[in-house]
């Protein structure tokens, strides 16, 4: 059951990328027990009381970014440079499972008459781009950068 501004993703697709091969080798600390999986897409099977975003039947690719939203980075609309950043599949629990649980706001959604989710659809990228040019006024957006520009111990 989501929590009230969650959304549950059936997880269509999970890739896998650099950043999942540190963790698996041990170069990375994972909070144990933990499910990796931070480049998602599949469909909402559940929205939570307060989601008015989102209805069960999207199509979504899951942005893995959580940012704190208190640091000086965030309060300048630079969440991907956020200090304190917490990631779904890298510091919570992510796609590579049946079922994914994530902020509402994490889910974008991708566009009618795409194709059903797929490996590329699930790159973190994609998502992350969009989110990040969706609308450069919007406190979660920002012209100035993507995913790639994040601390280096973020990327893959």
């Amino acid at each position: 059951m989501p929590g009230p501004t969650d959304v549950v993703v059936q997880v269509a697709a999970a890739g896998v990328c650099g950043t999942d091969l540190h963790f698996l080798s041990g170069e990375l600390d994972l909070p144990f027990p933990f499910t990796p999986g931070h480049e998602v897409a599949g469909e909402v099977v559940a929205v939570g009381r307060e989601v008015r975003t989102h209805v069960v039947g999207d199509r979504v690719a899951v942005d893995p970014a959580l940012p704190c939203h208190v640091c000086a980075a965030c309060r300048a609309a630079r969440d991907n440079q956020c200090t304190d950043r917490q990631g779904i599949g890298e510091t919570r629990d992510g796609g590579c499972a049946d079922l994914v649980l994530v902020p509402a706001t994490n889910a974008i959604h991708l566009p009618e008459g795409s194709a059903p989710p797929t490996r590329r659809s699930s790159s973190r990228s994609p998502a992350r781009c969009t989110a990040s040019t969706r609308s450069a006024g919007s406190p979660r957006c920002s012209a100035r950068g993507c995913w790639s520009s994040a601390p280096a111990r973020w990327g893959c």
